[in-house]
């Protein structure tokens, strides 16, 4: 069994102190970032109220060594950042689901569910149902670019999860937003982040219980048929998954996400393509986009790259299991 031993309070001090002037701005945000912090194993993140630690291990590793550090890190965590609870979360290095192990409160008082306001959208948090709680820190960027650039139009929201960024869009004035996803449960998180904000978005939300790959092929066909298409496409797959008809791996399935997300595209309209498998990078996608949209007699009109905050998430993408992407406009 191999134990794991350092001490973490230190790493934790400095990491404060790189990012005091945004944790004490933002609402969510990475306080500390793994390699770039000091440690490939820890991962902690602020969501409002809330400080949730993540701790990589490989299988049948020791923590008990890092317990006394890690406890030391939550109370100091707790008290800088005037947070009511420190949760910590155990993950295997190595195995493709990570909801294995319950959410452990370390300190403070328990925070099962909370409101978090992020410019000017509110969502539900839950530390205890979720690994990453319902919120992707690393998107926040991308949150607040959709945000203030969906007025008046149609928005679909692939691989939705709790509807964060097709909400956004929503609240920024899209008319029609399409969020689908294969699980009930996490469409019914998303409608309940959707009823949070009646008065701030009056567009209509639609939420599609389905498959990705199976929905876009649907969709195609309508659209073939004269169904009015989309003018923002949102394509933000986990690497893997499964659903109760087909498995999902990243990079066998991108490519064909690209295609069907293009076909349902209006003219002019722009695909934005995300993901957080390390062993993809930005320009990787985006040569998968050109190729599709070569297949399809399309033109990539304009583009630009999309990466996790820089402020918080500072190891390099190579390095990192974060947020990269690319958005582009298509004629």
């Amino acid at each position: 069994m191999k134990s794991l031993k350092f001490d973490l309070l230190p790493l934790v001090e400095q990491a404060l102190t790189v990012r005091k002037a945004l944790w004490e701005r933002e609402t969510t945000v990475r306080l500390f970032d793994g390699t770039a912090d000091g440690s490939d194993e820890f991962f902690i993140d602020r969501l409002g109220p809330c400080v949730l630690m993540h701790v990589l291990v490989d299988e049948g590793s020791d923590l008990s060594n890092l317990r006394p550090g890690i406890e030391q890190a939550a109370q100091r965590l707790l008290s800088a950042t005037q947070s009511k609870a420190v949760y910590l979360r155990v993950h295997a290095k190595q195995a493709r689901e990570s909801a294995d192990r319950a959410a452990e409160l370390l300190c403070g008082q328990a925070c099962p569910e909370f409101c978090v306001e992020e410019q000017g959208m509110r969502y539900l948090v839950r530390p205890e149902q979720a690994v990453n709680a319902g919120v992707f820190v690393d998107t926040r960027e991308v949150r607040k670019l959709l945000r203030t650039s969906c007025a008046g139009q149609q928005v679909l929201n692939l691989f939705c999860y709790t509807g964060l960024l097709g909400l956004a869009a929503l609240c920024s004035g899209a008319e029609v937003v399409t969020q689908v996803d294969v699980s009930k449960s996490i469409l019914q998180w998303a409608g309940e982040n959707r009823a949070l904000n009646e008065g701030s978005a009056h567009g209509t939300m639609r939420l599609i219980c389905d498959d990705a790959v199976v929905f876009l092929e649907k969709e195609s066909r309508r659209h073939e048929r004269g169904k009015q298409g989309y003018h923002t496409v949102i394509i933000d797959p986990p690497s893997f998954g499964s659903g109760p008809k087909r498995s999902f791996s990243l990079q066998r399935n991108m490519p064909i996400l690209l295609s069907g997300g293009m076909k349902v595209l209006e003219p002019g309209g722009r695909l934005f393509a995300m993901c957080n498998l390390r062993a993809l990078s930005s320009a990787d996608l985006y040569d998968m986009l050109q190729q599709a949209a070569a297949s399809l007699g399309r033109r990539v009109q304009n583009w630009q790259t999309l990466e996790s905050p820089a402020p918080d998430f500072r190891t390099p993408p190579t390095q990192a299991s974060s947020m990269r992407g690319i958005l582009a406009w298509l004629t």
